[in-house]
């Protein structure tokens, strides 16, 4: 989102000095935070987003993200070898540690 907004990595956040006048409260310097035209960037750049995880969704076979288990998800654990998140962190059962 903040690339989307025109952020830079000046690493300025915390200074009130950001040179691309979002992270500022300066009002000298907010003049370059057009909101409506940041808007539209942000909303696209979500939506693009969204997209992009329901294409990766699909990609497993699910319609949804709460049917996303750890099985789902993969690691390269060597140049040559993948593992499941279920394999590298195992479920534990309800009441375990009780």
């Amino acid at each position: 989102m903040m690339f989307a907004l025109g952020c830079i990595q000046a690493l300025k956040c915390d200074t009130n000095e950001c040179p691309t006048d979002i992270t500022t409260h300066d009002p000298n310097l907010t003049r370059g935070l057009v909101v409506e035209d940041k808007a539209e960037r942000v909303a696209n750049f979500q939506q693009q987003t969204v997209h992009a995880s329901m294409e990766l969704l699909a990609g497993m076979g699910l319609t949804a993200f709460n049917q996303l288990e750890r099985k789902h998800i993969r690691k390269r654990t060597k140049p040559e070898t993948f593992k499941t998140f279920e394999e590298l962190y195992p479920s534990v059962e309800v009441g375990a540690y009780l």
